[in-house]
């Protein structure tokens, strides 16, 4: 986990004949790229892509990542991979997938620049769209610890982006603030560091990403985690909905 994954995960069976009905969805190819926050618990991608195998018709979503620790956005573009492997830039280069997830990590403790998020991810988009691609936002939340910045300027970046790239947001950093503020039992957050994801963060940040990337209520979907129970994944799928709908709402208002 401390240097670049690039693995394929072909999830769920299409099932026999029936898997080449014209009215199933195809394979869709996505790229992860971030740092932990995107491969803590086992990586984001696979959950993403057990709750797109758990859709009725299930959804095959063939995942990479290319990611390493404590990169930003503007790291990720610039800088080659700890222990080498393709850099984002490069598998973003080499073509083929439908979309790209981008997770910057804006609570830096070097940066503590906006400007430089917006930078980079005006780059980055600029690459996912010229290798056919379209880019989604994981937008991550603010640290205690680092509290130069607020959610509400996050978001605002994010709202930066969304209008001037028509890129997509998942705003997982607001679906976290909701599911605390609901829920203040169930941490979002690593209890031993109070930056990473918790489970229960993962899979509420894998939901708004689905909802989001495939503009999908992922409520009722069947998978969740072992150490997540059937009530908490119904409340972290009833959020992440929520918390898309609530961007949606603020992104069309007049």
């Amino acid at each position: 986990l401390w240097t670049t994954l690039a693995t394929a995960l072909l999830v769920a069976s299409m099932g026999g004949a029936s898997a080449q009905a014209q009215d199933e969805p195809g394979p869709v190819s996505v790229l992860f790229v971030g740092n932990s926050l995107t491969y803590w618990n086992g990586g984001i991608e696979t959950h993403v892509a057990a709750l797109a195998a758990s859709d009725d018709p299930a959804l095959v979503i063939v995942a990479e990542r290319a990611t390493a620790p404590m990169y930003t956005l503007e790291e990720l573009y610039r800088l080659s991979m700890p222990g080498g492997g393709p850099t984002a830039l490069e598998a973003i280069r080499a073509g083929g997938h439908d979309v790209v997830v981008l997770q910057d990590d804006i609570p830096d403790i070097y940066s503590k620049d906006i400007d430089t998020f917006l930078e980079y991810a005006r780059l980055f988009d600029q690459e996912v769209t010229d290798a056919g691609g379209r880019s989604v936002f994981y937008m991550t939340w603010p640290i205690e610890a680092q509290d130069w910045v607020t959610l509400e300027e996050i978001a605002d970046a994010h709202r930066t982006i969304e209008s001037e790239l028509g890129a997509t947001i998942a705003p997982v950093a607001i679906a976290t603030a909701n599911a605390t503020a609901e829920r203040p039992d169930l941490s979002m957050l690593d209890t031993d560091d109070m930056m990473h994801p918790s489970v229960a963060g993962t899979y509420l940040a894998a939901n708004v990403i689905y909802a989001a990337m495939f503009d999908e209520d992922p409520q009722g979907l069947a998978y969740r985690p072992d150490d997540i129970t059937e009530d908490e994944a119904a409340f972290l799928q009833r959020v992440a909905q929520e918390a898309v709908e609530e961007w949606d709402a603020h992104a069309s208002a007049p």
